[in-house]
């Protein structure tokens, strides 16, 4: 469990990498436009598919760190009994559902490479790429909810609300 934990650190710094180099190409992109009449043409394209890289990179961290939003209104008002159980069964639909959506974007991943599809722009790019990144990123999270199903009492879903420290 050591590994996949530092597997997810290592993803978030990536996002986080991501989310700068976006705000400098942006920023970049602007001042070259305004100063010499000229774009960086890559800039759009590259935000675009950091963006991507960034949501499905991070979402796995964010799920181990219960940093994500979590509607309780229900929850709330369960006798503490039920809480617990009621979580390790959530987290595990969450991880069915995830695992079907993760093999669901391989398979499309698998078909864009065997078709060489490329994508539409400037620099266009194998498209596999993008849902394979999809993939990894909600194989990744299903795990995460597997793992508070199956080892609740050191990775379980917290009763409080908020993140988990």
């Amino acid at each position: 469990m050591f590994l996949f934990d530092r597997l997810l650190d290592v993803l978030a710094a990536v996002a986080a990498a991501l989310l700068v180099l976006i705000m400098f190409s942006v920023g970049a992109d602007v001042i070259l436009r305004s100063t010499i009449g000229h774009s960086l043409t890559w800039s759009l394209e590259f935000s675009e598919h950091a963006l991507l890289g960034i949501l499905f990179l991070g979402m796995p961290w964010l799920a181990r760190e219960k940093g994500h939003v979590a509607v309780e209104l229900v929850t709330e008002t369960l006798p503490a009994n039920l809480k617990k159980p009621l979580a390790r069964i959530i987290a595990f639909i969450c991880a069915c559902l995830l695992a079907f959506l993760a093999w669901w974007a391989s398979k499309l991943a698998l078909q864009d490479y065997a078709m060489n599809v490329k994508t539409i722009g400037i620099h266009p790019i194998p498209r596999y790429i993008l849902p394979a990144v999809v993939s990894f990123g909600l194989l990744l999270t299903s795990l995460t909810y597997l793992r508070e199903t199956l080892f609740p009492a050191r990775y379980g879903p917290s009763t409080t609300s908020g993140p988990v420290a």
